[in-house]
């Protein structure tokens, strides 16, 4: 997978859950790595194709960092899929633009 980082066992139930999840932690907690090697894993091991993984955040300096822990995991760059930061602005501007008549 992703590294030789060990984890928790909270954070290894979020990274092999068979199911959606959601990773709500503080700062600081590791829910980055976490939710990157549970991406290297569904690549990996269920042959999960990444355009049907749905990572959101709430600030671009986590969605930066998403992006860059993505870039050196070697479960995208061995099939050479990088996930792409301006997807996370399309749906934005969708949910803007969804909410903009409500205004």
């Amino acid at each position: 997978m992703s590294g030789v980082r060990t984890f928790h066992p909270n954070q290894e139930r979020a990274i092999d859950t068979a199911s959606n999840a959601v990773v709500s932690a503080g700062a600081g907690s590791g829910k980055t790595a976490v939710l990157v090697e549970r991406f290297a894993r569904l690549i990996e091991l269920r042959g999960l194709p990444i355009d049907s993984i749905l990572a959101l955040t709430f600030t671009r300096k986590a969605a930066a960092e998403m992006n860059q822990r993505g870039l050196r995991s070697p479960a995208f760059t061995a099939a050479r899929l990088m996930p792409e930061e301006y997807e996370i602005n399309r749906f934005h501007r969708w949910v803007l633009a969804e909410m903009e008549p409500m205004a």
